[in-house]
């Protein structure tokens, strides 16, 4: 295996991003660029400098057609969702490119795109917060009990550990399948097209909650000399998740959040 550059990183990404857009352009899948890669397009014209992963955000029946219909597209990406890996319990998607491999932590697979859903919400704040509840006690307790994430641990002790505790975490849970059947129709009860708001939910958070009409025109944006899609009221979305989101931070704090290692297969 050879080490992927950091420069090669992000062009390796880039290159899944145009095949996502490709798609999304001739089937009529919306999708913006999101948070940190959103930012990046209105203040650098790019990648954050110091950034190292780009992210995008599809409304939940664009999201639901893209994750059962991109596979195939293109034969050296693939999916990864918690409905066909069972080592995966995270609430958004990859499409990674299947001739490298990441590690990031316990998780593997390869270089990836992350896809954030944009799901609709109640404009009453309690309901909500009930929706977050349910939504955060099925994702972090129970799916990821039920998660399979020994089989991605390296070394012989950690798979050994972590096998013991899902064999002992998932008799206290539903059945994985179950857990996904809760979760998806917690979401989809709130059906997009018919809520005032929307946002999406973030392992135990809400992001971007604003009103709906937000998600719902689009125009185009320079991403590293490429044309992509975004939401057209970048400022109202940048503004409710950065504040000053032209303000640069302190020095210290320009450096990637994940702790990547990449390679080539």
């Amino acid at each position: 295996m050879r080490e992927i550059g950091k420069e090669e990183l992000k062009n390796t990404q880039l290159a899944i991003l145009v095949s996502i857009h490709e798609f999304c352009e001739q089937y009529g899948i919306r999708y913006s660029l999101s948070s940190g890669t959103l930012l990046g397009a209105v203040r650098h014209k790019g990648f954050i400098p110091w950034d190292d992963d780009i992210d995008i955000m599809m409304p939940r029946p664009d999201y639901e057609r893209f994750r059962t219909t991109y596979p195939g597209f293109n034969p050296h990406y693939s999916v990864q969702s918690y409905h066909n890996d069972d080592t995966y319990w995270f609430n958004f998607a990859k499409v990674y490119d299947n001739r490298t491999l990441f590690i990031e932590g316990a998780a593997r697979n390869g270089v990836y795109v992350d896809i954030f859903i944009v799901d609709g919400f109640p404009q009453d704040q309690e309901d909500t917060n009930r929706i977050l509840d349910e939504a955060t006690s099925l994702l972090n307790r129970d799916l990821r009990w039920a998660t399979k994430e020994y089989l991605v641990r390296t070394g012989f002790k950690d798979k050994v550990l972590h096998f013991l505790k899902y064999q002992y975490r998932s008799r206290k849970v539903d059945l994985r399948e179950r857990t996904i059947k809760r979760l998806d129709d917690l979401f989809l009860s709130h059906d997009f097209e018919r809520m005032p708001m929307a946002g999406f939910f973030f392992f135990d958070r809400m992001l971007g909650i604003l009103q709906r009409p937000i998600y719902e025109h689009y125009k185009r944006i320079e991403f590293e000399k490429c044309s992509f899609c975004c939401i057209d009221d970048t400022h109202l979305y940048l503004e409710s998740l950065y504040g000053d989101y032209m303000q640069l931070p302190p020095i210290e704090e320009r450096v990637g959040r994940h702790n990547i290692h990449a390679y080539w297969l």
